[in-house]
């Protein structure tokens, strides 16, 4: 469940961070990496690699230099090993998400989440 709108994008979670794994708990402390799970998340099916993915792919894009609003260089990050991420899969991605990343940008739009209340 979502909630957008033009200055934040809520995405409900059915469990807390703070109870997970190590990796997990990784990902979701940084903003990038928390970004990128959570929008990749809610629209595909993913392999038993995906939080390491997320967290390799995100510290990628982090390292970035601002502004990042370059699709090639945000595409180069999802690589050599792309996992989940397949090719067309990820430049739709980066075009509809791109304002959620990089907080340089004008329409930057921060992701949230909130945890189910049964989580």
């Amino acid at each position: 469940m979502t909630n957008e709108s033009p200055e934040k994008l809520t995405i409900t979670i059915n469990f807390s961070p703070s109870k997970s794994d190590k990796t997990v708990k990784d990902i979701f402390r940084d903003r990038i990496c928390r970004t990128l799970w959570l929008l990749w998340k809610r629209k595909h099916v993913c392999s038993q690699t995906f939080n390491e993915d997320v967290l390799r792919i995100g510290i990628r894009i982090g390292r970035l230099d601002a502004p990042m609003a370059n699709l090639k260089k945000i595409k180069a990050c999802f690589y050599p090993n792309q996992g989940d991420f397949t090719d067309p899969a990820i430049e739709n991605f980066i075009v509809e998400n791109i304002k959620h990343f990089d907080d340089c940008r004008l329409d930057f739009v921060p992701v949230k989440y909130r945890v189910a209340v049964r989580a």
